[in-house]
């Protein structure tokens, strides 16, 4: 009789053992897939963030403070507020009934500038648009000695309507 306890006992024993084993061996498996989710999920975040810092080094290469030259040339001007200072003397000619920076007279609509980006010393590019129509201008523009600044429209395009 104490020898039947004892081999049912052994075989409970090695059946539980087998079970944790299995048990053990299946949950290591899932684990493992889900440290390989999250190791592929990172390498792949990993690289498109890699692709973003690429992309945002092309768009700062076009931009005031992407050029150490242009920064040179506006001198003690050259920080943030001077394009902050820009960029509220373009958008200011929104004010006006026609906007002088924008040449399209013929056409019997008011433009509004959108968008200004100050590519460097010399120069701005800007968007506008009616809600309609919409186009580009490459502005010059130059600071004199009293800290006013001056915009010359250089070109213009205004995009085709889409029929």
């Amino acid at each position: 009789m104490k020898n039947k306890i004892i081999f049912y006992l052994l075989i409970f024993i090695t059946t539980l053992f087998i079970f944790q084993i299995v048990n053990s061996s299946r949950i290591l498996k899932h684990q493992k897939s889900v440290v390989d989710d999250k190791t592929n999920s990172i390498s792949i975040l990993k690289n498109k963030n890699n692709q973003l810092k690429n992309r945002l080094d092309e768009e700062d290469y076009f931009s005031l403070f992407g050029n150490q030259e242009a920064l040179f040339a506006l001198g003690q001007a050259g920080n943030d507020s001077i394009v902050f200072k820009i960029k509220d003397d373009v958008y200011e000619y929104n004010l006006y009934d026609t906007n002088p920076l924008i040449p399209f007279d013929d056409i019997d609509i008011r433009f509004l500038i959108n968008k200004v980006k100050v590519l460097n010393h010399k120069w701005i590019i800007a968007d506008f648009s009616d809600g309609n129509l919409w186009g580009e201008l490459l502005i010059k523009y130059s600071i004199d000695s009293k800290g006013d600044i001056n915009f010359q429209t250089i070109d213009q395009l205004i995009y085709p309507q889409d029929l």
